[in-house]
């Protein structure tokens, strides 16, 4: 148990040290993958029927993993939709906006209905916001470079 420890401990120093170092793009980069990742873990729950198993430990626990990793992913989403600067973005920040209270309604409706194919949806809209952040983080080291 001490080497698991261990490992998490070197792992959240590690995070620690990665972010300190990070450009705010980077950072966000970071936050909407993790996001992506959230979205995909809910609907491997859903796809592997899960919620519904024999094994009531089992349901439970899927139960709860559900609604945590779509709750994760409203959560990054809301703070990034509070990051966004709406005073000299223009009308690329309001589109920012858009889209992420768009994904929140979206997630928030996914998630009542249980709806594997709408969470699909979510997760492909996701993955080409973090694709898009990885072209501005390109765009940023390239230009700094």
């Amino acid at each position: 148990m001490k080497g698991k420890t261990n490992i998490t401990n070197y792992s959240s120093a590690q995070v620690y040290n990665d972010t300190q170092e990070s450009s705010p793009s980077q950072l966000i980069l970071l936050l909407v993958t993790r996001s992506c990742v959230c979205v995909k873990r809910a609907v491997l729950i859903i796809d592997g029927d899960k919620m519904n198993a024999k094994d009531l430990d089992e349901r439970l626990r899927s139960t709860e993993e559900y609604y945590s990793a779509i709750a994760k992913a409203i959560e990054i989403l809301m703070a990034l939709r509070t990051l966004v600067d709406t005073e000299s973005g223009g009308s690329l920040a309001s589109q920012l906006i858009t889209t992420y209270t768009s994904l929140i309604a979206c997630l928030n409706k996914a998630r009542k209905e249980k709806s594997g194919y709408e969470l699909e949806k979510i997760s492909e809209a996701l993955e080409e916001l973090r694709q898009a952040w990885e072209g501005v983080n390109s765009f940023a080291a390239a230009s700094a470079g």
